[in-house]
């Protein structure tokens, strides 16, 4: 039954199915690479809200997925919760930013109840 709702799959979107190698696409890994360092680099300075945002709405982006409306509610809601996640739950101290990108940082601790 799998098999068939792959199939109807295939034809209907023209998919190369499973079992069939994905195109390489090494400018995407490097262009990961490159999103990857900017967020290592940059965090630091805009703290880890200012900073993943904006990286993980990029990184979607760059996967080809253009739902812009989803893509930026997953990015910030997704953010929030590792935040929340982290910090209030588990106690891990992530980057808070320099002034004035700290203040940001503060205020989100504040209406999550994060002291």
């Amino acid at each position: 039954m799998l098999e068939d709702i792959v199939e109807e799959s295939v034809k209907e979107r023209g998919d190369a199915g499973p079992g069939v190698i994905a195109e390489r696409r090494p400018l995407l890994v490097l262009g990961g690479m490159a999103l990857t360092a900017a967020y290592v680099w940059i965090i630091q300075e805009l703290g880890f809200f200012l900073a993943t945002a904006p990286y993980v709405a990029a990184f979607i982006a760059l996967g080809g997925y253009r739902r812009w409306g989803v893509n930026a509610a997953v990015s910030l809601i997704g953010t929030l919760a590792i935040m929340f996640f982290f910090m209030k739950l588990v106690y891990v101290s992530l980057p808070l930013g320099q002034e004035p990108f700290a203040q940001v940082t503060f205020f989100l601790m504040r209406v999550m109840g994060i002291r």
